[in-house]
């Protein structure tokens, strides 16, 4: 039985559009697995006792380190390491407490409040800006914060110092 070229020619653009959308599932799964499985426990990126220096950095005396330094991930591209410590002890009007550090010195560049916009949204992203010594931070502003119709602030390390981006 021969096909006619018309039938040919649909089955191999329909196999084709299949395939391309089997990629694109793919491809666009991968990108959201990679975004979102960079952080990782806290202890998988420090020894112990950078853990246990990072949280007594951060924490009262009092504070329950240990229930902290097992809830607290991390983040790191490049030199820079941002810790958000995941718990609700480090939480207030103005936000959750993340930290930054560089990776390749232990010095601690950074220690804010932010709040997350959004569950779906992620509390920090690094973006990349020309220049710039570290990864910039994609964060929502601080409740203190005028109101400019922002969701989002972008803050860049500049002369060893964060500076705010208009985003």
């Amino acid at each position: 039985m021969k096909l006619s070229t018309v039938t040919r020619t649909t089955i191999v653009l329909s196999s084709l559009s299949l395939l391309l959308a089997i990629g694109g599932l793919f491809i666009s799964s991968g990108s959201k697995a990679e975004s979102t499985e960079q952080w990782q426990p806290l202890s998988r990126l420090v020894s112990s006792q950078q853990l246990t220096q990072i949280i007594a950095d951060n924490t009262a005396p009092s504070a329950n380190r240990a229930e902290i330094a097992s809830s607290a991930v991390g983040l790191q591209k490049g030199d820079l390491l941002i810790v958000d410590f995941e718990t609700s002890s480090l939480c207030g009007v103005g936000g959750c407490a993340i930290s930054g550090y560089r990776a390749s010195t232990g010095e601690q560049i950074l220690l804010t409040y932010v709040r997350q916009a959004s569950v779906s949204q992620p509390i920090v992203e690094f973006i990349e800006r020309p220049g710039a010594e570290l990864p910039c931070l994609l964060i929502a502003p601080p409740i203190n914060t005028p109101a400019r119709g922002l969701t989002q602030d972008t803050l860049c390390y500049w002369n060893g110092e964060w500076v705010t981006e208009d985003s």
